[in-house]
């Protein structure tokens, strides 16, 4: 949430149904900003036990390279289809997945929940790059 308006309505850019289609969950739901339960950013979806599904992130576009920079290398492999440019990668301890791009003005984060937190529900690498791709395909 860092260097945006925070009148800033991000809620268009990826929805509900979005993230079952691509996943094949069902129930999944929108929840508002809770840090509390690890739920931080944006855009976070849950699954229907209110487990962490996924998180989206929104920051200026000029934050891309410091995100690429304090990330692990072997997390960031950069991909060409996504935004501007864009780079993803999967933790091989937790399997939890990470995806950054830069599209326009905006960097956008997202990541998934550490498969070994919910047994079933889990993005995984694949289907986050494709919702990556609705993301970019809505920011003008």
């Amino acid at each position: 949430m860092l260097f945006r308006n925070e009148n800033d309505d991000f809620t268009g850019f990826l929805t509900v149904e979005d993230v079952e289609r691509i996943s094949g969950c069902k129930r999944i739901r929108r929840i508002e900003f809770d840090p509390t339960k690890f739920l931080g950013s944006e855009l976070n979806f849950v699954s229907e036990s209110g487990k962490k599904l996924l998180c989206v992130d929104f920051f200026s576009a000029a934050q891309f390279g410091t995100y690429k920079k304090i990330s692990p290398p072997n997390l960031m492999v950069s991909l060409q289809d996504i935004g501007d440019e864009a780079c993803a990668g999967q933790d091989p301890v937790d399997h939890s997945s990470v995806l950054l791009f830069r599209k326009g003005k905006h960097t956008v984060f997202m990541n998934t929940a550490a498969e070994d937190k919910i047994k079933s529900g889990t993005l995984n690498l694949d289907q986050l790059i494709q919702i990556g791709k609705v993301v970019a395909s809505r920011i003008g």
